[in-house]
């Protein structure tokens, strides 16, 4: 129970890890599920105790709610903050499953398959009733409301991952090839009715006034191609390279796809045989990397369908001289179908050393972006309530 009556807060966790070897097979999964419910707070409670006068009573029977407020002799506009939370019951449960599902095969001694299903699934439902009684000098006593609304949101995805490791001597190969697909749709219900003869009955069905009711499906899909290798010889030099092929559909047909690609190098300098006969640096560091970077991820930060016009329905105008509500709609934004991926190109020189029980690690960076996705203001005489997302 929470400081503030009516408030609350429980959860409730279960985890499960499990994993099976069979010859060269591999399955197991790591899942987590939880439910939460908490009863919140009505307005500010802890505010309105402060403004209440304190001769007046919590319940007042001369009162038609039953609730003491002001009187025309102790004018004060302050809700009862008692009354408040008992009238009103708003809970939110939130229900989460999320986890991973894992399934390899080891094909050969140096070569390995690995199917990696991963999932989120988060639903939150609102539930909201209030009684509408009278808690507040001179206002009027309103007709009873219930709200309820659910929203979930369901994320999947799919990794395909070959990977190779092999050792020659000295020299050390890692190269991951893949294909990764990541789906994720979000959906939202709510519904409302004002006027409950029966408030013990808090079900949709049983308001009699002022129904209300919204609803809404938007998703979006990412699509990956990559492909990784990192070599070593002896320990002491190292080498990276990556390349990938994202598509989005937050981006149109024509311009969904890009490619990005990365590199690394590196010099563990104190392996060296000459090392030690470095003045001063030899004898007080034994541990000194050299390293450098260059490489391009691709950014697409931005809401779903913005390279089409979106037009939201059910907007009514009075039209003509009777004035006559005319159904209609409205376009939200303008459209811009070239947009494209916005590229975060980062240039790095480091540095990593070890003196005894202390390390040091040092870095120069650039980061530069290209194709930034911005929305400029457009004034709204143009006909829509936002302008389009452009590459600048």
């Amino acid at each position: 129970e929470g400081a503030v009556i009516g408030t609350g807060f429980d959860r409730a966790n279960l985890r499960v890890n499990t994993e099976l070897r069979r010859g060269i097979l591999t399955v197991g999964e790591n899942i987590a599920l939880s439910r939460s419910t908490v009863a919140d707070m009505t307005g500010n409670p802890l505010r309105e105790a402060l403004r209440m006068a304190p001769v007046l009573p919590v319940h007042d029977s001369a009162n038609p709610s039953g609730w003491g407020y002001g009187t025309d002799a102790v004018q004060t506009f302050a809700t009862n903050p008692v009354g408040l939370q008992l009238t009103n019951d708003e809970t939110r449960q939130r229900d989460q499953a999320f986890g991973t599902i894992f399934a390899e095969a080891r094909l050969t001694s140096f070569l390995r398959y690995r199917f990696n299903l991963g999932f989120q699934q988060e639903t939150i439902t609102d539930d909201r009733f209030n009684e509408r009684a009278e808690l507040r000098y001179r206002d009027v006593e309103q007709p009873q409301e219930y709200f309820n609304s659910r929203d979930a949101l369901t994320s999947i995805l799919y990794e395909n991952l070959l990977t190779a490791d092999r050792t020659f001597g000295d020299h050390t190969l890692n190269a991951v090839v893949g294909f990764t697909e990541q789906e994720e749709r979000y959906e939202s219900l709510g519904a409302s009715r004002r006027g409950y003869p029966d408030m013990d009955l808090q079900v949709i069905n049983a308001g009699t006034i002022e129904p209300t009711n919204s609803g809404a499906i938007q998703g979006y899909a990412l699509r990956s191609y990559l492909v990784r290798a990192n070599y070593s010889f002896a320990g002491r030099y190292l080498l990276t390279g990556s390349f990938r092929r994202d598509g989005s559909s937050r981006f149109g047909p024509e311009r969904r796809y890009a490619n990005f690609a990365s590199g690394s190098v590196g010099w563990v300098v104190s392996d060296e045989a000459f090392y030690a006969s470095i003045p001063l640096l030899g004898r007080f560091a034994d541990f000194l990397k050299l390293r450098a970077s260059y490489g391009t991820l691709g950014d697409q930060g931005i809401p779903n369908y913005q390279y089409a016009g979106l037009i939201a329905s059910n907007n009514s105008y009075p039209l003509g001289t009777s004035g006559a509500i005319i159904p209609g709609a409205t376009q939200l934004n303008l459209a811009n179908p070239s947009i494209r991926w916005q590229e975060n190109t980062a240039t790095d020189f480091g540095l990593d050393a070890g003196f005894g029980a202390f390390s040091l690690t040092a870095d120069y960076f650039i980061n530069e972006s290209a194709g930034l996705l911005v929305r400029p203001p457009l004034p709204s005489s143009l006909g829509a309530r936002n302008g389009p997302f452009l590459n600048i």
